[in-house]
């Protein structure tokens, strides 16, 4: 099979993968799989575990929901964060950690922004 190339990025990393011969993902519509010469593709992804197979074998990518574009044969996937690894058990665990985590910075700051907006009406009140 022909190979072709996917450009991967989230927030804090860009990956580059020259080999790969298929792409398996999901969407609103369903499960779908991308190979060299596919026609131009745009749609929004679905959180969970996608299957890239390359030349030596096949990989898992765990991701947030995200961008995917297949333009001139090349796979373009943006995401908040993506994990990728032959062993799916291993990146669907630290895909889990990471939205838990997430969840509780979101947490965090929402209480942190309730704080400020007590102390700004507390000394509005004052003025």
């Amino acid at each position: 099979m022909t190979p072709f190339t996917a450009i991967l990025r989230d927030s804090d990393q860009e990956l580059r993968i020259d080999d790969l011969v298929s792409f398996r993902s999901r969407d609103a519509s369903g499960a779908f799989s991308l190979q060299a010469r596919h026609a131009d593709f745009l749609t929004l992804t679905e959180s969970g575990l996608s299957q890239l197979t390359r030349s030596q074998g096949a990989q898992f990518l765990a991701a947030t929901g995200g961008l995917l574009e297949f333009e001139k044969g090349v796979l373009y996937f943006s995401t908040r964060r993506f994990f990728i690894d032959a062993d799916a058990d291993i990146i669907q665990q630290r895909l889990m950690e990471w939205l838990t985590n997430e969840k509780e910075r979101r947490a965090s700051s929402h209480v942190h922004l309730q704080q400020l907006e007590h102390e700004l009406m507390r000394r509005l009140s004052r003025a």
